[in-house]
C-alpha cells in the first residue's frame, strides 16, 4: 500500500487515508452519462453515438432523429463538454473551460430520467452533481481508509498495527475520507 496521504490518531485507533488503487467507475452503478472523444468513452444503454448526433443535429445522423425524439420524450438531456489537457474535465455544453484546442464540445451528454425528476430545473441540478463526481473520478480524488489498533502479544510482547475495519470509493476531498473515518473509529469504541 501506498503511503497515507493523511494520517490521525483518535480514542486510541490510527486513521490513515489513502487514494483509491481500484476505485469502481461511476458508469457502473450511475448509467447516466455517455461520451465519445478519444480521451474519454462511456457507453450508456439509453443512448449511442448516432442518437446524440440526431439529438445535436449534427450532419449525417438525420436517419436517428426519431430515437432523439423518442430520448428527449424520457430523459432530461444536458449535452457535456470535455476539456482535454493532461487529463480530462468534464462540464455541461458552454459551461466550463473553454480552449479551441483543447476543449471537445458536445463530447457526449448527462441524461436525468423525467420518471425520476419531472423538473428541468432540477434535472439539471443533478447532472451538475453527475458531473462534479465523474470529474473527481477522472482526477483520482477517491479515497478509502483504514483503522488500525496496536495491540501486544500476550506471549512474546511484540506490538503489532491489527487493520480493525478499511472503507474505499469515497468520492470527493480526503478531509470528506477522515470524516467518515473518524465516525467509524468512534463507532468502533
Amino acid at each position: 500500500m501506498n503511503k497515507p496521504l493523511r494520517e490521525e490518531d483518535r480514542k486510541g485507533y490510527h486513521l490513515a487515508i489513502y487514494q483509491d488503487p481500484d476505485s469502481e467507475s461511476p458508469a457502473a452503478w450511475s448509467p447516466n452519462v455517455c461520451g465519445w472523444n478519444r480521451h474519454f468513452t462511456v457507453e450508456n444503454p439509453h443512448v449511442n453515438r448516432d442518437i446524440f448526433g440526431a439529438f445535436i443535429r449534427a450532419d449525417g445522423f438525420d436517419q436517428y432523429f426519431a430515437e432523439a425524439d423518442r430520448l428527449k420524450s424520457e430523459f432530461h438531456v444536458f449535452p457535456l463538454d470535455a476539456y482535454v489537457h493532461s487529463g480530462v474535465v468534464l462540464s455541461l455544453h458552454g459551461e466550463g473551460y473553454r480552449d479551441r484546442w483543447d476543449t471537445s464540445s458536445q463530447a457526449g451528454c448527462v441524461i436525468v430520467s423525467k420518471r425520476e425528476e419531472k423538473s428541468r430545473q432540477r434535472a439539471e441540478k443533478i447532472a451538475r452533481g453527475i458531473v462534479t463526481e465523474w470529474n473527481q473520478y477522472l482526477a483520482g480524488a477517491v479515497f478509502g481508509f483504514v483503522i488500525t489498533k496496536q495491540t501486544e502479544c500476550d506471549k512474546c510482547g511484540q506490538t503489532k498495527s491489527v487493520e480493525m475495519e478499511s472503507v474505499w470509493g469515497i468520492y470527493g476531498e480526503t478531509e470528506t475520507a477522515m470524516a467518515a473515518a473518524r465516525e467509524a473509529a468512534d463507532r468502533l469504541e
